[in-house]
């Protein structure tokens, strides 16, 4: 006990020994004072960079788009051929339109179409829609009709069918009297995000063999 206090009583610890604490409890505060801020800056670091990484995405998509504004008339153009296909959402009640001008087409006499049928169905990215059709023709007329539904740009297809034949007392000709759910597609109406990069272009291989196959269908 006398050995410790002996040495603290000697004049340079007395000189020296409160700076040197101070300074050791100083170095302390300020490191454990430290680690916490590091964290949030390193945190601020890393959302520097992730803006940093948006704003070239985003300058890459406004010249793309720069790109497509030059091109606009020809993609106008292109996506015409599309949308005949595949209608936008607004564009689903002409549906009925083109139905009737395909059975009018094939001398088919329509007694029956209306939206209906079981509820719609997301698939994938497309809305289904159904139509309840019923008609009476004869069987060459039906198969004309079944046919052009096939060959027609509109994306339509015979979900179910059923029919009956009769023979009208007059002529003595052959009517069938057909009903069926048809099944046809429309593109919502997109929610559009600046951060949704840009995958399109005009020269991809699927896309003009897509347009090529899709110029070979009646448009109605």
């Amino acid at each position: 006990m006398s050995t410790t206090n002996s040495f603290l009583n000697r004049p340079e610890v007395r000189t020296w020994g409160p700076p040197i604490v101070l300074f050791v409890i100083g170095i302390l505060l300020i490191v454990f004072g430290t680690i916490p801020s590091w964290g949030k800056v390193q945190d601020l670091q890393s959302d520097i960079v992730a803006e940093q990484d948006r704003i070239v995405a985003l300058k890459e998509k406004s010249r793309q788009l720069l790109d497509f504004s030059d091109q606009s008339v020809e993609i106008d153009k292109q996506f015409t051929v599309f949308d005949q296909a595949i209608s936008s959402e607004s564009q689903v009640p002409e549906l009925l339109t083109q139905v009737q001008k395909i059975s009018a087409a094939c001398g088919v006499k329509v007694t029956t179409l209306q939206f209906g049928g079981e509820k719609e169905k997301t698939s994938g990215k497309l809305q289904e829609v159904r139509l309840q059709y019923a008609s009476e023709s004869s069987f060459s007329r039906l198969t004309c009709f079944l046919s052009a539904i096939e060959k027609a740009s509109r994306l339509i297809e015979m979900e179910s069918l059923r029919y009956s034949l009769s023979v009208n007392e007059d002529t003595g000709a052959q009517i069938i009297t057909a009903q069926s759910t048809l099944l046809s597609y429309y593109t919502p109406t997109p929610q559009l995000s600046p951060d949704n990069p840009l995958t399109f272009s005009l020269s991809d291989e699927r896309f003009l063999k897509n347009i090529e196959l899709l110029k070979e269908f009646k448009t109605y």
